[in-house]
């Protein structure tokens, strides 16, 4: 449930007085992304390293499973931040061990909801044991809500979000092996996942896997970035937005800058700033990024702060949180080695 923050006590009682503040401001994010700054935390407890998984915001920054250090070691763990440190929770029943899955916060129903990934890897990394479930996380237990009838296809690499507009989560694309890439969207009302196919006349994005999804609240639209698309995948820069028929797209040539093209990158939505955080990703020629961008709803903006920042890595994970307002970080592959490290983009000087 999203924290109930003490202005809004104050916009209830003045209401006049605080009419600008009170106010729902859904214009472009203008701050100066500079005054922010990454953060290394060193919690007391915290999940092992891992690649491949999935972070929402629940309560605080959520996490399940992914992908160890070691071959094909599979994890299926429950973690959550309780504002000082990763706190593990047990439940049973759980999800299966899995990677490369997808999960999104449903705020209307405040619930986590994940589906696929795969709960196995062949020995050249392509997904052999690929899952087609789906799980919601009410705040204490896991419970299966596979529809009876599922007829969205297993996959893994996925990407998905919530749009508070229509109060729906958003699935597009994924991956089912080397040579198989999916370019469908669907959504999921809480109840069951139902495809939208694109209107007649319309073709949809092309296929992909490896991509990141986010709410933009200046559009108030889902946002897709990057992937390896393609029938015969290669790394995307495409900036796309969902308007619950079809997808629109913006050509990158109107920018005055943007993040080269790139996979397995990780966004998360500012919603207090109306702003996408986009860190990582990488590419088959240019390698790993340990870049940091802004989406501004129009444009990308480049963070260029002063101070350390996450090594470049791909695979990991990412997630708002509202109660602190920062974006956390944490995991992913880093050249040869898996990381467990947590970090936090923040404003300069805030503190815990």
């Amino acid at each position: 449930m999203r924290p109930f923050r003490k202005w809004h006590l104050l916009c209830l009682f003045f209401p006049v007085i605080l009419l600008a503040a009170c106010s729902d401001d859904s214009g472009p994010y203008s701050e100066n992304p500079n005054d922010w700054e990454w953060v290394h935390l060193h919690p007391s407890s915290s999940p092992s390293a891992r690649l491949g998984h999935a972070m929402v915001y629940a309560i605080g920054p959520f996490i399940f499973g992914g992908e160890g250090q070691y071959a094909n070691q599979i994890l299926g763990d429950t973690w959550e931040w309780d504002g000082r440190r990763w706190v593990e929770y047990r439940p049973d029943p759980s999800p299966p061990a899995r990677t490369g899955h997808a999960m999104a916060y449903d705020e209307d129903r405040q619930q986590v909801v994940l589906f696929g990934g795969t709960g196995s890897l062949a020995q050249d990394g392509s997904p052999s044991g690929l899952l087609s479930d789906t799980w919601i996380w009410d705040g204490s237990n896991w419970i299966n809500k596979t529809p009876q009838y599922s007829v969205m296809a297993a996959r893994w690499l996925h990407g998905m979000a919530y749009d508070p507009a229509r109060k729906k989560i958003v699935l597009f694309g994924g991956q089912q092996s080397w040579q198989a890439q999916l370019n469908d969207t669907w959504e999921w009302d809480g109840t069951q996942w139902i495809q939208v196919p694109p209107p007649q006349g319309y073709a949809p994005p092309s296929e992909r896997f490896g991509h990141a999804m986010a709410h933009d609240h200046v559009r108030n639209q889902v946002t897709l970035f990057g992937g390896y698309a393609g029938k015969y995948p290669s790394e995307s820069s495409d900036i796309l937005w969902w308007t619950g028929l079809e997808w629109g797209a913006q050509w990158i040539g109107l920018m005055t800058s943007h993040p080269e093209a790139r996979g397995l990158h990780a966004m998360a939505a500012d919603s207090d700033r109306n702003r996408i955080v986009l860190f990582g990703g990488s590419h088959s020629d240019m390698g790993d990024f340990g870049d940091t961008w802004i989406w501004n709803g129009s444009d990308w903006i480049e963070w260029r702060g002063q101070g350390v920042a996450p090594s470049a890595r791909y695979k990991h994970a990412m997630a708002y949180n509202w109660a602190t307002e920062e974006v956390f970080l944490f995991g992913g592959r880093i050249g040869n080695t898996v990381a467990n490290d947590t970090w936090v983009y923040r404003r300069i000087g805030s503190s815990y």
